[in-house]
Parts: C-alpha cells; sequence; structure tokens
C-alpha cells in the first residue's frame, strides 16, 4: 500500500474516531481541540511581543514600522502594555496547555466507561487519556498550521509558498521511500523514514525554516526593503508552523500504529486483539519452508545438493532454530543448526564471537561455524550439528563432566579484560545494593538476623568470590542445546555460547551433586595444573553456587526462598570457618 493510500485509510478512521468523540463528550472534545489550538496562537504571540518591546525600547524615538499604531509620545505607555502583554499570554499559554490535559483525562474517562466494564489494558485510564491528547493534537494542530499558512500568505506570499512547496517535497520523498522496497527487505531510505522518522521530519523541518529564512532576508539583502516587524513575526510564525506540523505528524503515525488499541478503548463493538509485530511477520516471510529451503540451497549446497530446512523449537526465547540436512553426491547426510537472531539480539552472537577469537570452539565443546549471514534485519549463524540429537537420559551424567571440562578451560588474560572492561562478575554483583532488595521480603526477627548476619559477611564473601577460579560459564547450558557430536555418543557439542560470561568456579552445580564428586574434580584441576593443591574445597563451590541462586531468586523477587537459601549459604561459611578451610586460588585479574 503506497503512503496516499495509507494516508486515505487513516484519516477516514480517524474522522470516525473523532465523530465518537464528538458525539460522547462534544463539549468537553471541541474545547480541548480549540485550546489547544489557541495555546499555539498564544504561544507565538508570547514570542513576538518581546521582541517588539526590545525594538522599540532600543529605538530613539518610534521606528517607521512601529508608526502606524503608536505615538510618539505613547511610547512608554506602549512598552509596558506590550511587555504586560507577552507575560499575559505565556501564562494564558500555561492555562491553557493545563486545563486541556485535565479535561482529556477527565472525557477519556468518560469515554472508557461508555466503551468497557473491563479493563482491555495495562494502565487504561493513563493510555486512554494519552491517545485522546494525541487525536485533539492532530485536530486542533491541523487548525493552527491552515491559519498560520494562510496569514504568512497575506504578510508573505513567496514564504508561504516556499512553505508549502517544503511540505510537498517532504511528502513526496517520504512516499517515494515507502514505495522503494518492501516492509521485509526494507531499503535504507524506508529504514530512515520509518525507524527514524523524528529525525527526518527535524531535519526537513530545519531545511524549510532556513529556506523560508532566506525568502525573507533576501529582499533586505538586495535592497527592496520591507517591514520588519512582520518580517520578524513571519520568522517565528514560520518556525512555530514547521514545529506544530512535525509534532502532528508524529502524533498521527503513532495513532496508526496503536491503532487496534483505540479502538478497543473507543468502539465498544471492537475488542482488544494484539497485532503480530512487524519483525514477527518479517521473519514468518523470510524464513517459511520455501524460503528457508533457498537460503539453505543458497548458503550449503551451491552446486545443487539436497537440503532439508525444518523448524525445530528452541529452549532459547531469544533465539530462533532450524534443523538442517545435507545429502552429499556420496549420499552421507551432514547436519547443520541454523541459528536466528532478531536484531535486538544480534549482540549475543557478537559477543560468541569474541569469546572464540581468544579460546579455540574445541576446548569449550563449542560446533565449528560454517558460515555467518544476515537475511533481512535478522542474523544467522549456521553450525555443525553432529548427529542433530539433543540429549535424554543420559543428560544427568554428561552435564557433570561438561562442567568440569569447562572448569579446566582458563580465560585468556585478553578475554578477562575485555569482559572485566564491561561486565561484572558475581563478586561485583554480589553486593549491598542486591541485599537491599532483600529486605522488603523480612517478616520475622528471625529473617532479619539472617540478613543482618549476610551484610556483616559481605565482604569476606565477595572476596572469597573473588579469589576462586573463574571459567566461561554459559547459562545455557540444559538439555537442549546439547547434541552428540558422534554416532558412538563419546563426545557432545554445545550448541549457543552467546550469554557466556566469567564467572567462579562453582556457579552452577548439578542437584545430585556430592562433596566427594567435588573432591574428585579439585583432584583432576589439581593434576592438569588449573588450580594449586589445597586452594580449594568444596563448601568454595557451595558458597559460590548459592550466592549465585541469591542473586537469581532476588532478580526474580522469590525473597523467602532467597532468604532461605541465605540460611544456607551462612550455614557453609560457618563450616569452612570451623573447618579451617580457605581461598588461596589466584583472583581473576
Amino acid at each position: 500500500m503506497n503512503l496516499y493510500h495509507r494516508e486515505k485509510d487513516f484519516w477516514a478512521w480517524y474522522a470516525s474516531v473523532m465523530a465518537v468523540l464528538i458525539r460522547w463528550r462534544p463539549g468537553a472534545t471541541w474545547f480541548v481541540v480549540i485550546a489547544t489550538a489557541v495555546a499555539r496562537v498564544t504561544s507565538w504571540l508570547s514570542m513576538v511581543l518581546p521582541l517588539k518591546v526590545v525594538l522599540l525600547a532600543a529605538s530613539d524615538g518610534v521606528p517607521r514600522y512601529f508608526r502606524f499604531f503608536i505615538d510618539p509620545d505613547d511610547k512608554t505607555f506602549w512598552i509596558v502594555t506590550l511587555t504586560l502583554g507577552a507575560i499575559a499570554l505565556f501564562i494564558v499559554t500555561l492555562v491553557l496547555d493545563a486545563v486541556s490535559t485535565r479535561i482529556a483525562r477527565a472525557a477519556s474517562g468518560d469515554i472508557l466507561g461508555r466503551a468497557n466494564e473491563l479493563a482491555v489494558m495495562q494502565d487504561q485510564e493513563d493510555v486512554a487519556q494519552t491517545h485522546y491528547a494525541r487525536l485533539c493534537k492532530v485536530a486542533a494542530y491541523g487548525l493552527f498550521g491552515m491559519a498560520a499558512l494562510f496569514l504568512l500568505y497575506l504578510v508573505n506570499a513567496p514564504l508561504a509558498g516556499f512553505l508549502l512547496g517544503m511540505m510537498v517535497a517532504t511528502y513526496a520523498f517520504a512516499a517515494w521511500a515507502l514505495a522503494s522496497s518492501d516492509d521485509i527487505r526494507p531499503g535504507r531510505a524506508k529504514v530512515f523514514v520509518t525507524d527514524n522518522l523524528s529525525s527526518f521530519l527535524s531535519i526537513a523541518s530545519s531545511i524549510a525554516f532556513l529556506g523560508g529564512f532566506l525568502v525573507i532576508v533576501i529582499p533586505f539583502a538586495l535592497g527592496y526593503g520591507g517591514n520588519l516587524l512582520f518580517a520578524i513575526a513571519a520568522v517565528l510564525l514560520s518556525r512555530q508552523m514547521l514545529g506544530t506540523s512535525t509534532d502532528a505528524v508524529q502524533a498521527g503515525v503513532m495513532l496508526q500504529r496503536r491503532r487496534h488499541r483505540i479502538n478497543a478503548l473507543v468502539f465498544r463493538d471492537q475488542q482488544l486483539e494484539e497485532q503480530e509485530k512487524r519483525q514477527q511477520l518479517a521473519f514468518r516471510t523470510l524464513f517459511d519452508k520455501p524460503a528457508r529451503q533457498q537460503l539453505a540451497m543458497r548458503h550449503l549446497a551451491p552446486d545443487g545438493e539436497s537440503v532439508e530446512a525444518c523448524w525445530e523449537d528452541s529452549a532459547l526465547r531469544f533465539l530462533r532454530l532450524l534443523a538442517i540436512t545435507s545429502k552429499g553426491a556420496n549420499g552421507e547426510l551432514v547436519r547443520y543448526q541454523q541459528q536466528v537472531y532478531p536484531p535486538a539480539h544480534r549482540y549475543r552472537l557478537d559477543n560468541e564471537e569474541l569469546l572464540f577469537e581468544h579460546v579455540p570452539r574445541a576446548r569449550l565443546l563449542a560446533p565449528e561455524v560454517i558460515t555467518r549471514f544476515s537475511e533481512g534485519a535478522f542474523e544467522c549463524q549456521v553450525c555443525d550439528y553432529g548427529q542433530g540429537v539433543r540429549l535424554g537420559q543420559e543428560w544427568k551424567q554428561w552435564e557433570w563432566r561438561i562442567l568440569q571440562h569447562c572448569w579446566a578451560v582458563e580465560a585468556p588474560v585478553p578475554l578477562a579484560d575485555s569482559f572485566q572492561a564491561s561486565q561484572r562478575s558475581l563478586h561485583g554483583r554480589f553486593n549491598a545494593r542486591m541485599l537491599e532488595k532483600l529486605q522488603i521480603g523480612v517478616d520475622s526477627p528471625e529473617e532479619g538476623r539472617l540478613l543482618a548476619a549476610l551484610k556483616q559477611q559481605l565482604p569476606a564473601i565477595q572476596r572469597r568470590l573473588k579469589g576462586m577460579p573463574h571459567y566461561v560459564y554459559n547459562p545455557d547450558l540444559i538439555r537442549e542445546n546439547v547434541v552428540f557430536a558422534d554416532d558412538d555418543g563419546q563426545s557432545v557439542l554445545v550448541m549457543v555460547w552467546g550469554r557466556w560470561s566469567l564467572e567462579p568456579i562453582g556457579v552452577a552445580l548439578p542437584a545430585a551433586c556430592k562433596d566427594s564428586d567435588l573432591r574428585d574434580a579439585i583432584e583432576r584441576l589439581t593434576e592438569e595444573g588449573r588450580v594449586a593443591s589445597g586452594s580449594l574445597v568444596p563448601n568454595d563451590f557451595r558458597v559460590a553456587s548459592a550466592c549465585r541462586k541469591i542473586e537469581r531468586l532476588v532478580a526474580r523477587e522469590k525473597l523467602k526462598a532467597a532468604l532461605a537459601e541465605v540460611e544456607f549459604l551462612l550455614g557453609k561459611l560457618g563450616d569452612s570457618a570451623h573447618d579451617g578451610e580457605s581461598m588461596r586460588s589466584t583472583a581473576l585479574g
């Protein structure tokens, strides 16, 4: 649909909504529209009058452009009168805006009550007021814009013609930009207009204003003369008109985007039905069965090999997955996983790429990347998918093996420096600010004592966490993210690493992990030279795990569960002190 048809459809809808508002609250609606328009007039006049006062007061006698209505003997009277008038107009502008806001809230609440007995959305009273004000603003600013353009025509016809021409040119450019490409793969011009509408309108308004300023100044520069007072008023009026026109367009676009919500708030026979987001529609179009088959052929089988790209449910909310099978000339099946990141999560893929610039992918059981490419606004990565079979009952055994394997990998210093420059490890996040969030969950003296004891122990806990060896922690180390790498089931691949961080060993322990398992792990880490002999004990792992659990529970506002974990943590700290255990590992960084 081109811009003209979109405009036609919008104005038909807008008229139907305004008709409802006027029918149900005619006095309030007309008052808000007229008061908003008048407020723009008084705002303009409150800028013009002070300039008149300055020009009059700074001149010897009365300038010729004032003489048609100011007698030289009345100069002082007019200076005082115009000054008071400017102040009064400024106050009137503030009053009109404030009264319009109050009436808009009352009227929108009444209209909302007529259309719905049940709440249809969160904070719907505020939402209704916002949309009511926008609807009235479009009408008011439209009236002001037409009146201002007509007044400019009377005062300076070339200026009015130039501004009207710039508006038409801006509209024509926007129409061309919207028609130049589709919504799925928008071109640069379309992205600039749709995604940066405020910047686009600001640039167009600034160009129009500067051009109009030249139209006003050139006659004076060429010696044709003119009325200086009218010229100043025209400059300010053109600026005000362009500003309100920009605001009206932005308000109209916002109304169009929220149209389905406004319908539910205004029309009794229409219910709220959330519209599919543009990004979701683009994804369905770009990655439906035929499209993803063509993508797979283009990137994985350029010589015409047989490929099959199938949807795969993802356990990670920020990621969509496709399982691709390619059959070569020799009949051998090769499996790939295509990971599709939406624009808001593309940085995760960049973070994963940074990780494996410093650590070989095989060291962390990560798959090899076959290719990376963009499709529309989405970023895609295709990886080796091993056997393409996710772990089942074998997960409990493999989870512990994978953890120990990752613990043995020491993060290179450049990687640790990059991480610390932008993020904090657990010892930095487990701080007094986080513990303050626990206070609201305290309901008994015993819970208060637990929290007070934790705050007292906080410096020691932070030192202990900081002193532990750190490893590349992957919060997405879950069953659905791990597949067998080969037929014999002796190796696995951890497919996604975009949310990695450097954390103390032990932040993620399997539920069935025993102290004997931890002692065995410490022994292996010591043999591999990862930690010094005697520098780690099982309670160190338990403390790190408990701190991470408390952090996650507080973030989810599970405060009672967090306080229960605090009791466990304090117990482990007491056990460590009683047993004389200490932490002497090299600190991260």
